[in-house]
């Protein structure tokens, strides 16, 4: 399946934000969207632009990798468990007082909620 992404044949290009960081672009053709999904999944690259989907991946990473159930985190989040479990399905729009409260529970900052995550970072 991976054969089926070219090589790119241009130099990348690379963007430096204001805080210092950086990412490389790079121009790449594939033949379908099967094969561009696949290479952003290899890569690390967050597939979805969907909010929901985003805040619902980074959450139950974090809980995860706090050791928590979503039964607990709710609970130190002085939410129902039944919410925590849709608010990681993606079915949930929350609201930002709930989005900090969730972050507080899990010890981290808000906007790690919210941020597409990609591999190595």
């Amino acid at each position: 399946m991976v054969d089926s992404v070219l090589q790119p044949s241009i130099p990348p290009n690379i963007i430096k934000f204001a805080d210092g960081n950086h990412i490389v672009c790079r121009l790449i053709v594939v033949k379908n969207i099967t094969s561009a999904k696949l290479y952003l999944h290899i890569l690390g690259v967050a597939i979805t632009s969907d909010a929901k989907q985003i805040l619902a991946n980074n959450l139950k990473r974090l809980r995860v990798s706090s050791g928590l159930s979503q039964e607990a985190l709710a609970e130190r989040a002085g939410l129902h468990r039944t919410y925590v479990s849709s608010v990681e399905r993606a079915q949930r729009n929350i609201t930002v007082e709930n989005i900090y409260a969730l972050a507080q529970a899990l010890s981290c900052d808000p906007r790690e909620l919210l941020n597409p995550i990609i591999k190595g970072e």
